[in-house]
């Protein structure tokens, strides 16, 4: 989920969230695992579970909005919250990334439909800065796609997994894959599911506006944005009535706006530090744009999702839509979820898992003949209703 300046990441105040538990369910069992990359010594840790049905993974999708951490690696001193899935034998790794704001339990409604495919590792993983991870200190790093590309590369290096990966991820998270995939390369990514895909970590680059909106732009976040206004702006927008309110722009279907997406969504931003995370990356650098790194991956097999009515990274206005992905990357396999806005995985989630297990079991290149020379998105709109 990207959450734009005029739209500041959901939060609500601190109260008790029910059910949850920040300790390790029993059925699980953990082991530590050191890898040394370069002059760092990253620490790992993994679960092994014993079931891998459909009705254990149904449980335990329902247990998992109410839990918060799950297991810990350890990237440069800092704690990286993530998530495992699936058996370890004879399946392949996929790594899912959220987008701004949220986290590992925003895809709560994805994960066992793919590991119940029999043939994926899932593991799901909560970027620095946000939901079970470590809220670092801005003067200490810097947020941006950059160093969550790194975080990803390295956190890819340190598994058991000779194979080769499938990433996944939504908004600014779908940035990061593309950004990560790039390093790692062909003999590391086996293909790349995007999902209405940000064009930058923030809302415009000041370059591509012209001379007036970049002052206004410019003005708009000094004000706002800064050390004396912004903890303010973060204590009002993270009330719950607000988040509410924030979450309608973006979810065309109301009801999955749920009490358990709220408290996801909600509850790290009581943690220290949140707010100086929110900030620092409000006035980040935007990154890299989707342009410049599908250009360099014409090797990967890539399906591109969009939600029809996605108002903060629209699929044919703004300075990246979703309808031009086709002619960044011949191969581009996009397709449009009707009637559903900036969350797709979240709000509708059986038309995503519907075209993503396929693709992700048989990925393939789609032959750059079959886009549409006019620009426009193939749509299986009988297999992509919005419920």
């Amino acid at each position: 989920m990207a959450f734009v300046p005029l739209c500041p990441t959901p939060f609500c105040p601190r109260a008790p969230i029910r059910g949850w538990t920040n300790t390790k369910p029993s059925h699980l069992t953990r082991h530590s695992r050191t890898y040394q990359l370069g002059r760092r010594t990253l620490t790992a840790t993994a679960t092994e579970q014993g079931k891998g049905n459909s009705q254990y993974l149904q449980e335990r999708s329902k247990s998992l909005r109410l839990q918060r951490y799950f297991e810990t690696f350890n990237w440069r001193g800092r704690k990286i919250n993530f998530r495992e899935d699936g058996p370890h034998e004879n399946t392949l790794p996929v790594l899912i990334i959220h987008g701004f704001g949220a986290s590992i339990n925003h895809w709560r409604n994805n994960i066992p439909a793919i590991v119940d495919s029999g043939r994926f590792r899932v593991y799901t993983i909560d970027l620095l800065g946000f939901g079970g991870s470590d809220k670092t200190s801005p003067e200490e790093v810097e947020y941006g796609i950059p160093l969550w590309k790194e975080l990803v590369v390295d956190f890819i290096n340190a598994q058991d997994h000779e194979d080769q990966w499938c990433l996944i991820g939504n908004s600014i998270g779908s940035l990061t894959a593309l950004a990560a995939a790039s390093e790692l390369g062909e003999e590391r990514v086996r293909a790349v599911a995007l999902m209405n895909c940000a064009g930058g970590l923030t809302s415009f680059r000041y370059s591509e506006l012209n001379p007036l909106q970049a002052i206004l732009l410019r003005v708009f976040n000094t004000l706002l944005f800064n050390r004396f206004t912004g903890p303010y702006l973060f204590d009002n927008f993270r009330k719950q009535t607000n988040i509410a309110k924030v979450l309608e722009q973006v979810y065309i279907d109301k009801k999955a706006i749920s009490e358990d997406l709220l408290e996801i969504l909600c509850e790290p931003s009581m943690d220290e530090g949140a707010c100086d995370v929110f900030l620092a990356i409000l006035n980040a650098e935007p990154g890299p744009t989707p342009e410049e790194l599908l250009a360099k991956m014409t090797w990967c097999p890539m399906l591109v999702l969009w939600g029809e009515r996605d108002p903060w990274t629209p699929l044919r206005q703004g300075v990246h839509p979703g309808i031009r992905f086709p002619d960044y990357h011949p191969g581009i396999d996009l397709q449009v979820i009707p009637n559903a806005g900036h969350c797709i995985h979240d709000e509708c989630p059986e038309a995503v898992n519907e075209i993503l297990v396929p693709f992700l079991l048989e990925p393939k290149l789609k032959p750059a003949e079959s886009n549409s020379s006019e620009g426009s998105p193939t749509s299986k709109d009988s297999a992509m209703q919005a419920s």
